[in-house]
């Protein structure tokens, strides 16, 4: 008769006699998941998108893979998009001109027919 005692952080989680271990490495594996702190303001998710949705591909639709690739990782609330390590409205997304981002609402003047 096997018996396994798994504990997180010192308190008992699960104590089984002849148990699937499979079933306990899973455990275990999302608790390790769990205790992972989340950068910015993200929050930890067990099934999101492979590819997050960022400030840069915000007006692309997602391949076929993106669509269906499921795994662990950290995500944006809704409505949100990632930029850099943290979340931000996907409103407040800056805007790329001649490779410099400019504020989300800023205006940009240009002289027109100056030569």
């Amino acid at each position: 008769m096997q018996k396994r005692v798994l504990a997180f952080n010192g308190e008992v989680i699960i104590s089984v006699v002849n148990c699937d271990f499979e079933f306990i490495n899973q455990v275990i594996f999302i608790l390790t998941f769990i205790a992972t702190k989340c950068p910015g303001n993200k929050v930890w998710s067990d099934c999101a998108s492979e590819c997050p949705k960022t400030c840069r591909n915000l007006l692309q639709v997602p391949s076929a893979y993106c669509q269906a690739s499921q795994v662990g990782r950290c995500v944006c609330g809704p409505g949100e998009v990632e930029y850099g390590d943290s979340c931000i409205q996907a409103t407040e997304c800056p805007c790329l001109y001649d490779g410099k981002e400019h504020a989300a609402g800023s205006i940009r003047k240009f002289d027109c027919n100056t030569w």
